[in-house]
């Protein structure tokens, strides 16, 4: 465990970036890594899926306090994180600040950091007008990630809270 931890930390310095996973043949590419080493994802669509609740759950668009575009390339190199990358992209109902409210984006991909310090504070979303960041999503959506069994998080803090979540 020890040894993880030094070497995710090391790459994140060193600014590697976690191997890309084929696109299955949806289109959908997943990688989640945890503990600075890449998980292998055995249903990639329901972890896709559970990122997409996860977005469309969010109900403010942060990106101007964020600087997403800068953010993607930090998020990337955490020694935990899920991203989806559709391929076509994949029309979500996003909140936006254009609309005030949610409406339809065509999405490539997501990234959500997850750190073993605090809950996630912004998901990234990489959009049809750039990269955006949202927040302000469902503990229920959250919890449904973390209790995926390729993130396997549920049991770590500070996600082992939200086992207290009724369903």
């Amino acid at each position: 465990m020890w040894l993880k931890v030094v070497l995710g930390l090391f790459a994140m310095l060193a600014g590697a970036r976690a191997p890309e996973r084929p696109a299955d043949s949806s289109g959908v590419q997943v990688t989640v890594v945890r503990d600075g080493a890449p998980v292998a994802v055995r249903d990639p669509a329901r972890v896709a899926e559970k990122l997409v609740r996860l977005v469309e759950s969010c109900s403010y668009d942060s990106t101007t306090q964020v600087g997403p575009g800068v953010r993607w390339d930090r998020d990337r190199a955490a020694p935990a994180f899920a991203q989806v990358t559709f391929t076509p992209a994949r029309e979500l109902r996003v909140w936006t600040s254009n609309t005030n409210g949610r409406g339809p984006l065509r999405v490539e991909g997501i990234l959500v950091a997850l750190p073993r310090d605090a809950w996630p504070d912004h998901v990234l979303v990489q959009g049809e007008a750039g990269a955006m960041a949202v927040t302000k999503y469902s503990p229920y959506a959250l919890k449904a990630l973390v209790d995926e069994p390729d993130v396997g998080l549920s049991g770590v803090p500070p996600y082992d809270e939200l086992r207290k979540l009724s369903k």
